[in-house]
């Protein structure tokens, strides 16, 4: 279902939505990044329509949406299965240009933008302390204006007014930004005119996490913890399927097996230090030549406690650059096949519906390729486990695919977590960073 607020102030107004899913030829979404450290840029959509009525012609005025097809109108689309409805983008419309594809055929190419394309425009001033990364993106997004909550339409009551009669019901707001609490500590910083995503993803690169708009419009802030330990929500297969085992496509699996994936010296400087925090490994350098990976980061040191006065105490910035460091250097330092991306049909077998529409950035999955072997007695299947870095959608009336950037997941199943009651594998389990 593809939904346009044609009429309503896409700034202070409860999107009132009209279904153009009947003009709809074909579309197209993009969300996400290609790789783990990568920054998420804003997720887009594109649209061709029929506008052979000359319906979303912005100079017609007999069309139903005359004059409200405007730039930055929201749009939202959705799929429903089984009485779930999915959101797969929600956004705002940049343009729609009109083409002419024979003598008296009109279409429409519209594209869209999801809201990190406001935060990029939107320029915030002012000074932040040191702080949590949650504590800081909460601050940006308040200094940018984002909203807290999403009204939902409808007839609601709120406290303050008269009367709570038949046909109104308690209101409640579903949530514009969900954000974590952060475990890295940042830099005091005092900013004017910055763009709200510049720092954003500066404050994403200090904490190692993500950022990224859902498919709801929601702001969604994952710290590092938030992949840690987590376990696989579908499988990815070439063998057996079911509601859980999604098959992709035969030329669908992507794998790299490469020297490019090999970082074996992080070098981590904490934003200001003349004091770059340098983890090697030597054993990798001999086998693969010495590979480095530089980061520049906003990082203060992290919280270890209160002084008489109360006020808060700090470790040194170069502690938290060395042990980001080590992290790094323990998840890049040696070689492994990876399964890069993937694709699939989710209408070769309609059980797998769900699974597909229900996939979003961040979530951890199981790949399965179970390759010909020349030893059919003891053949060798290779499985691992990835997370969602991307997801890209093609819809042609009748015929969906998906395709999902991924990342490797293996190196965070062995991380010991303070408080729990093992440590999982003695010789493959690390302190997590």
């Amino acid at each position: 279902m593809v939904e346009v607020a044609f009429t309503t102030d896409p700034n202070v107004a409860v999107p009132a939505y009209e279904d153009i899913s009947a003009d709809v030829v074909s579309a197209s979404i993009g969300r996400g990044r290609q790789r783990e450290l990568d920054q998420v840029q804003a997720a887009t959509l594109t649209l061709k329509i029929n506008n052979s009525d000359r319906a979303y012609d912005p100079t017609y005025t007999f069309s139903p949406h005359y004059p409200y097809v405007l730039p930055m109108r929201k749009i939202r689309v959705s799929a429903i299965w089984s009485g779930v409805t999915y959101y797969l983008f929600t956004g705002y419309i940049e343009r729609w240009p009109i083409s002419w594809d024979a003598p008296k055929w009109m279409s429409v190419e519209l594209t869209a933008v999801d809201g990190f394309a406001l935060l990029a425009q939107a320029e915030i001033e002012g000074t932040f302390p040191v702080e949590l990364t949650g504590s800081r993106i909460s601050r940006v997004l308040s200094a940018a204006g984002w909203p807290d909550a999403t009204p939902l339409p409808g007839a609601y009551w709120t406290l303050g007014t008269s009367t709570l009669d038949t046909s109104t019901i308690l209101s409640f707001s579903v949530p514009a930004s969900v954000v974590d609490t952060g475990n890295s500590v940042v830099q005091p910083v005092t900013l004017a005119a910055v763009s709200a995503l510049e720092h954003i993803q500066e404050i994403v690169a200090a904490e190692r996490g993500n950022a990224y708009i859902d498919g709801q419009g929601r702001f969604i802030f994952e710290d590092r913890h938030s992949r840690y330990n987590t376990t696989p929500l579908i499988t990815f297969t070439d063998g057996s399927t079911s509601s859980t085992r999604v098959p992709y496509l035969n030329d669908g699996l992507a794998p790299e097996f490469d020297v490019d994936q090999i970082k074996n010296e992080i070098v981590v400087t904490s934003t200001g230090s003349s004091n770059a925090q340098r983890a090697t490994d030597g054993f990798s350098i001999e086998q693969f030549w010495r590979h480095t990976l530089s980061l520049d980061l906003p990082l203060a040191g992290d919280l270890t406690g209160f002084g008489p006065g109360g006020e808060p105490l700090y470790a040194p910035a170069d502690d938290a650059a060395l042990d980001r460091a080590g992290f790094e250097l323990s998840l890049r330092k040696d070689p492994r096949l990876e399964f890069t991306k993937l694709s699939v049909k989710p209408q070769a077998l309609a059980i797998t519906w769900p699974a597909i529409l229900a996939r979003e950035l961040s979530d951890r999955v199981t790949v399965e390729a179970d390759p010909d072997s020349p030893d059919p007695i003891t053949p060798e299947q290779i499985i691992r486990d990835c997370f969602i870095e991307s997801i890209a959608y093609s819809i042609v009336r009748g015929e969906w695919s998906a395709t999902y950037q991924l990342s490797p997941a293996d190196a965070y199943g062995q991380l010991f977590t303070l408080d729990t009651a093992m440590l999982g594998d003695a010789e493959t389990a690390v302190l997590a960073y």
